[in-house]
């Protein structure tokens, strides 16, 4: 690991009174104490910034309150010294988590992107900053389309090339570049990940996702392959058993696998490990309730699955209320199969806050409410 690496958490808070003594010291109208307010913003802003952590459990508005408020505080360092590049390092930082955070994120992400760029303009040698300005490129190219998508991910990538010769070990430089090259050339994303993990063995997540990178090829790949994709998924897990989204993806590949039982195992750990985690609560009520193996099947099991997703999603998304109409209808109970299935289906529902349904999704979910029509369940046949 690189030095950058070891001080990716000392990094997001500037040296305060160090940093911006001088500048109270050349002026003796500044006082000393306007330098120790702004270490304290600074300081408070680094704490703010751990709002990432609410994404863990989905509480959007909770983490967007803690953005907004870093945004705030490090708004104020700059004021007090405008030459500061760790302070627009660190707003910039904020608005990309406020992004992440939030679905409407494209101008969020470009004012990442201008204080990622104040930043490296004021220490063009930030590897950090680099890699920063690369992540807000990967996460804002899912507004672009064409030519201008094309290049969010080639600035990404010369990004993450110009931290690397900062910096030949930086792993988070490596770990970016991946996910920019995981949208254009897969064996060069892998690649990314195997050097991270000969720098840094115990890197859970670059053994996940180059899992994740192997995982969809499956088709593709040979089986020695697809062996590989899920040894990575349980290394991550044994380095890091805590991590629900590894248990809930090694389900994934595990249900690809036809490894029902195994995949039902998985999921119910992510869900033991992040309880408002609702898309492990969507999948395994699915397969509870779809899956052709009788073995698996229980409806009333999954009823109680769906409809905490459902609860998780405020009613308002149609692929959990599609989850419990299937359930109910492995569970015999085809009226309210019916009912629920049918609400899916209504286009002119001002409530819904997903996306409108695309013509396969439409042709599926009238081919269910048919059979539930005719008192017969569901069976999903692309697992």
């Amino acid at each position: 690991m690189s030095d950058q690496d070891k001080i990716k958490n000392r990094d997001l808070v500037p040296a305060g009174r160090r940093d911006l003594a001088p500048v109270a010291a050349g002026n003796p109208l500044v006082p000393r104490g306007i330098a120790d307010l702004a270490e304290i913003r600074v300081l408070m802003a680094s704490e703010a910034i751990r709002g990432m952590a609410w994404l863990d459990e989905e509480g959007y508005d909770n983490a967007i309150k803690e953005f907004d408020e870093a945004i705030r505080l490090f708004s104020g360092a700059i004021q007090l010294d405008p030459q500061n590049a760790v302070a627009y390092c660190n707003r910039g930082k904020a608005w990309l988590g406020k992004g992440e955070a939030w679905e409407d994120n494209k101008e969020v992400c470009e004012q990442a992107i201008k204080d990622f760029s104040e930043a490296i303009h004021l220490d063009p040698n930030n590897a950090c900053a680099y890699v920063e300005r690369a992540k807000a490129y990967i996460l804002v190219k899912f507004h672009l389309e064409g030519e201008d998508y094309d290049n969010a991910i080639s600035n990404a990538i010369k990004d993450c090339n110009n931290a690397i010769r900062l910096d030949p070990r930086f792993v988070k430089a490596y770990q970016e570049r991946a996910k920019a090259f995981a949208r254009i050339d897969f064996e060069k994303a892998i690649k990314d990940h195997d050097e991270v993990i000969r720098l840094d063995p115990s890197n859970a997540y670059a053994y996940f996702n180059r899992g994740m990178l192997m995982s969809p090829l499956v088709l593709r790949f040979s089986g020695k392959n697809c062996e590989k994709a899920m040894k990575d998924f349980d290394e991550a897990v044994r380095l890091c058993p805590t991590d629900a989204s590894f248990f809930y993806e090694r389900g994934e590949f595990r249900a690809s696998k036809k490894e029902f039982d195994k995949a039902v195992k998985d999921y119910e750990e992510a869900i033991r490990l992040q309880p408002k985690y609702r898309f492990a609560y969507i999948k395994l009520a699915s397969l509870l309730a779809t899956c052709r193996e009788e073995k698996i099947r229980n409806g009333h099991r999954a009823i109680q699955l769906a409809t905490k997703a459902c609860e998780l999603s405020n009613w308002k998304f149609r692929w959990p209320l599609a989850t419990l109409a299937a359930a109910y209808a492995e569970a015999g109970q085809f009226d309210n199969a019916v009912k629920y299935q049918m609400k899916t289906l209504e286009d002119s529902n001002p409530d819904w806050l997903d996306f409108p349904l695309m013509p396969f999704q439409v042709d599926k979910y009238r081919r269910c409410l048919e059979l539930y029509k005719q008192n017969k369940p569901y069976r999903e046949t692309t697992w």
